[in-house]
């Protein structure tokens, strides 16, 4: 909500403006408690769970998944690939195999 002073033709005037936000409030509860569930699930999974974009940049990795890569914490990886982790020809087959 927002007030201000205006004039009209020499008379002030409260010019009262408000927002029904019911809706963006309700959905940010939603992507708030999607989020929870999603945190949940990646941070007790014992498999090795992970999002990359289409450039095979990781997005996010779960807990286990970082000790694989020898990481402290999963936001360590986001923006890197698996050429940053593997040597050889295993980040050639890995990027293959995601592209399927």
């Amino acid at each position: 909500m927002s007030a201000s002073i205006i004039d009209l033709d020499g008379v002030p005037h409260l010019l009262n403006v408000t927002r029904d936000n019911t809706i963006s409030k309700k959905a940010e509860e939603a992507l708030t408690q999607e989020k929870y569930l999603l945190d949940a699930i990646m941070n007790n999974l014992s498999d090795h769970v992970y999002f990359k974009d289409l450039e095979s940049r990781f997005i996010r990795i779960n807990r286990d998944h970082a000790k694989l890569f020898g990481l402290s914490d999963p936001s360590e990886a986001v923006g890197k690939r698996d050429f940053d982790f593997f040597s050889g020809d295993m980040p050639s087959r890995l990027m293959i195999m995601n592209r399927k």
